[in-house]
């Protein structure tokens, strides 16, 4: 999303999250998921049309009347020098809030403190999981631990397993299309910039196959 001179606003979505899109059904109304933010907090007028939403004048309206619960701030020096963790983590096919913001995010507080904060602040993100789970990636970690290890050991979290079970809800999966039951899959999540990369022999549902590197 860009303005009329070019400057980008918010980032566009990643490959994979299609199958979520939230697109408006022609001839209903718009959830109000979309509708009353801007309606009531942005515009602070309940009787405006969504319909008439112009991206020039009503950001600037969003930012003065909704920046209040926007947790945009990139300066976190003081969350940091009282000794605070941050394990941030994205699915990338999250069809709501692009996970390129939150890269972006992650990005602006090392600019704003002075370079790399890993020492304190971490990213994940997770390969086909949609919003904070769901979709074909693996989407059950314990970030949970890997913080409590991470604040009370000192122990930073270079990668944490990611994995998805055989079926949901108790219920066994589908075959896959030979046939053959599917197996359960385990994924490292690398901290950021680094990726998992396939070591070239092993099982693509095994998270020992895998390897964190650079990009």
């Amino acid at each position: 999303m860009t303005t009329k001179s070019g400057s980008a606003i918010y980032p566009g979505r990643s490959p994979g999250f299609e199958s979520g899109w939230r697109i408006p059904t022609l001839g209903a109304p718009l959830n109000p998921l979309f509708a009353d933010m801007p309606r009531y907090v942005g515009r602070q007028d309940p009787n405006w049309d969504p319909m008439t939403f112009n991206l020039e004048n009503d950001l600037a309206l969003a930012l003065k009347n909704g920046g209040f619960i926007e947790a945009s701030d990139s300066n976190l020096a003081k969350f940091k020098a009282r000794g605070g963790k941050l394990l941030l983590y994205h699915g990338w096919a999250d069809p709501g809030p692009a996970p390129e913001n939150t890269i972006n995010y992650y990005e602006a507080v090392n600019r704003t403190l002075g370079g790399k904060q890993d020492d304190w602040m971490r990213l994940f993100l997770m390969p086909g999981v949609g919003h904070c789970g769901g979709g074909v990636g693996p989407d059950q970690a314990d970030f949970l631990g890997a913080i409590e290890r991470w604040r009370e050991q000192g122990v930073a979290p270079g990668q944490i397993i990611a994995t998805r079970s055989v079926g949901r809800g108790g219920q066994p999966s589908s075959p896959d299309a030979s046939g053959a039951p599917r197996t359960p899959m385990s994924r490292p999540l690398c901290s950021y910039p680094q990726v998992a990369r396939f070591n070239g022999s092993g099982s693509t549902d095994d998270a020992i196959s895998f390897t964190c590197v650079a990009p």
